[in-house]
């Protein structure tokens, strides 16, 4: 998962594994999918993790 922190776009590297993303304050899912690149100029700033079964947990930072 890269950049972090992160501002506009974000690469998560799971081979086409699924990945959830969620708030980690609020705990609610973001977005959930299987590509590569994700766009998040419309994303609020905060702490974001990334959920890949099987994988660790990874955490980033959206900055404005």
């Amino acid at each position: 998962v890269f950049p972090n922190p992160a501002s506009d776009h974000l690469v998560v590297d799971a081979a086409g594994e699924p990945w959830e993303i969620f708030h980690v304050a609020s705990g609610q899912t973001q977005l959930t999918g299987t590509h590569r690149h994700i766009d998040l100029s419309n994303w609020s700033a905060g702490v974001y993790a990334v959920r890949v079964p099987g994988h660790p947990l990874h955490r980033f930072v959206i900055v404005r």
